[in-house]
């Protein structure tokens, strides 16, 4: 929350701007999902030593992600062969 504070901080016509957060994630125990509106004031914020760390943390994150999922290949299905002008070609992600 602290980078958003700052970029609210940077546009005086933000000043008065409520930001709120709409979380629709299903509740523990609960079988639906739920509306949930999070006012940001009420999230604590980081300090100057954990706002830094953040980023790394998040790369570091992509970076696993990336790593285990280069090892799966899409497969194309006749479906997707059917939908494309020429099927020999390669789609917009390399893919055959």
């Amino acid at each position: 929350m602290t980078l958003v504070d700052e970029l609210l901080l940077e546009d005086p016509d933000l000043d008065t701007a409520i930001f709120q957060i709409l979380d629709f994630s299903r509740i523990e125990g609960a079988e639906e999902r739920q509306l949930q509106v999070i006012d940001a004031r009420d999230i604590a914020r980081l300090n100057d030593a954990e706002k830094l760390k953040m980023p790394g943390i998040f790369a570091d994150g992509y970076r696993a992600a990336r790593d285990e999922l280069a090892g799966v290949k899409h497969k194309t299905s006749k479906r997707d062969n059917d939908r494309r002008p020429d099927p020999k070609q390669s789609d917009l992600f390399n893919e055959t």
